[in-house]
């Protein structure tokens, strides 16, 4: 830099920083199976019985928008219902996944993440990332979580805003050790109604939106 700096004319400042790329990026313009041949996303859906409920995943407007309802029942446990999104990042030429050095980013926009009904315990919606040596960092809405054990760690998102997050100090700040070399091995959407809670009154419906998610990294960390 030169020019003005404060009141000095001339001033002379010099900087550096990291260039970083996209190290994996989805935007759904290409579809349920996303924009990676390589790398294509797979849905599950299991209702268990059919006619306890409904599951959908459809690409509208660059949206992944997924639908997990369970329908009303008298039953004393309901069965479980889940729809899934699904994509693994190992292949050939990276059998470990993508690896991940100190100043690499998530950034995501997930404009929606509700439930109509908030039974702790008996729900789950979240977005994770999967790494090497069991460890996970989980995205969700209040209430709305699973516990993962000791090796993940958890961050409540605002929908409102695209979020941007340091996947080393996200461990860091929980105090998860962090192995070297670090990959990324897949990324999983849930949706989830559990069992065992006793008869529905009423249809139970999670929905999901997500507009983009992507990770960036530096070639030298």
């Amino acid at each position: 830099f030169k020019g003005m700096l404060g009141s000095e004319i001339g001033a002379v400042g010099v900087g550096h920083s990291d260039v970083l790329g996209a190290l994996f990026e989805e935007q759904w313009d290409d579809g349920l199976a996303g924009n990676d041949p390589k790398h294509p996303w797979a849905h599950i859906i299991d209702r268990y019985q059919p006619y306890q409920g409904t599951a959908e995943n459809t690409i509208a407007d660059s949206l992944l928008i997924k639908d997990n309802v369970r329908f009303a029942s008298s039953v004393t446990e309901p069965n479980q219902c889940y729809n899934i999104s699904f994509i693994a990042l190992t292949d050939d030429d990276n059998p470990e996944g993508i690896l991940i050095k100190p100043n690499a980013l998530i950034q995501f926009k997930i404009p929606a993440m509700t439930v109509n009904e908030i039974r702790p315990g008996y729900h789950w919606q979240y977005v994770t990332l999967e790494f090497n040596n069991g460890l996970e960092i989980q995205y969700s809405q209040p209430d709305q979580g699973i516990y993962g054990g000791a090796n993940t760690v958890y961050y409540t998102f605002d929908p409102a805003f695209t979020i941007v997050d340091n996947i080393y100090s996200r461990f860091q700040i929980a105090g998860v050790p962090i192995p070297e070399p670090l990959h990324l091995t897949g990324i999983t959407c849930m949706q989830q109604f559990n069992n065992s809670q006793g008869p529905v009154a009423s249809d139970q419906h999670q929905y999901m939106e997500m507009d983009f998610i992507r990770v960036v990294g530096g070639k030298d960390g």
